[in-house]
């Protein structure tokens, strides 16, 4: 797979873009044209020179804003560009969701703000991310799923506006904080 590069752009006649798809490839920017209709998870993940995403204005399913993927309503945030050159991203205001592996090894994000409404940080939300060394949560952080935060060596604050402590699955951190403690 690390030998696909370059431009993606989806042909006319392709629907579905499967679980994994190009997972760690080298590609650069992907093209969705109005037929994509399914984006599987983890698809983008581990693509660290994609710079950005571009969608058909045609399409009903999904859109851009700002070069990072999203459904059509904004409510789901499906991958973020990890080879962009934000040192810092917020989640839009819209969103309710974000999808496994939607900042996994973003190259130059050191912070990510993640809007009030979301209520699961995903599986490998952020996985690899070397550079990242802060991330904020909203008060309606109810659960952070196995792997969610792992291998970000570099992760040094993690702020969540919850009164309570969300929950966090076994392996939410992974093995870079193995004393951690919740207060």
């Amino acid at each position: 797979k690390t030998a696909i590069k370059g431009v993606f752009a989806a042909p006319q006649f392709l629907v579905t873009i499967g679980k994994n798809a190009f997972y760690g490839t080298q590609i650069e920017q992907v093209q969705l044209n109005e037929k994509v209709t399914s984006v599987g998870e983890a698809a983008f993940g581990g693509c660290l020179k994609l710079e950005k995403f571009e969608v058909s204005p045609n399409n009903k399913k999904y859109k851009t804003n700002s070069g990072v993927l999203f459904d059509i309503t904004d409510t789901l945030l499906v991958a973020y560009p990890q080879g962009d050159h934000r040192k810092s991203y917020s989640s839009p205001k819209t969103v309710k969701s974000i999808a496994m592996s939607a900042f996994d090894g973003a190259a130059k994000l050191e912070e990510i703000r993640i809007n009030e409404g979301v209520a699961i940080v995903p599986v490998s939300m952020c996985f690899g991310d070397t550079v990242l060394k802060r991330i904020y949560l909203p008060a309606t952080t109810k659960l952070l799923k196995a792997g969610a935060l792992d291998n970000c060596l570099q992760l040094t604050e993690l702020h969540i506006r919850a009164v309570n402590a969300p929950e966090a699955e076994t392996g939410a951190f992974g093995v870079m904080f193995p004393n951690i403690a919740v207060r």
